[in-house]
């Protein structure tokens, strides 16, 4: 009778405890959501500034940009050959600076 007292007891204690965990996790899980929550409201604000910002600073990049491009284009159109020169020779100019020294492999 004694051993099934003490099994009771235990019995007991054991679903006190873990009625105690669930109450602590559901607690914790409560707070980690409120956490998330803020944490992704401040994220979103982040976000939304950076893209107002990112976008005033590609139109001042691409406003110079299309100028040089119309200028560009009309200096082609206006002198074909003199267009293909430059070309070739700035082809061959960053192709030195990039490709640097290189030897051609030669046979043993």
């Amino acid at each position: 009778m004694r051993h099934e007292s003490t099994r009771a007891r235990v019995q007991d204690r054991a679903k006190i405890s873990a009625r105690r965990l669930a109450a602590s996790a559901q607690d914790v899980a409560g707070r980690a959501a409120g956490f998330a929550g803020q944490a992704s409201a401040s994220m979103k604000a982040r976000v939304a500034e950076a893209s107002e910002r990112s976008e005033g600073f590609g139109q001042q990049i691409l406003r110079p940009l299309q100028f040089w491009a119309a200028d560009v284009e009309r200096f082609v159109r206006d002198r074909p050959f003199e267009a293909v020169a430059v070309a070739v020779g700035l082809g061959y100019v960053f192709g030195k600076l990039i490709g640097g020294r290189r030897k051609l492999p030669t046979r043993s």
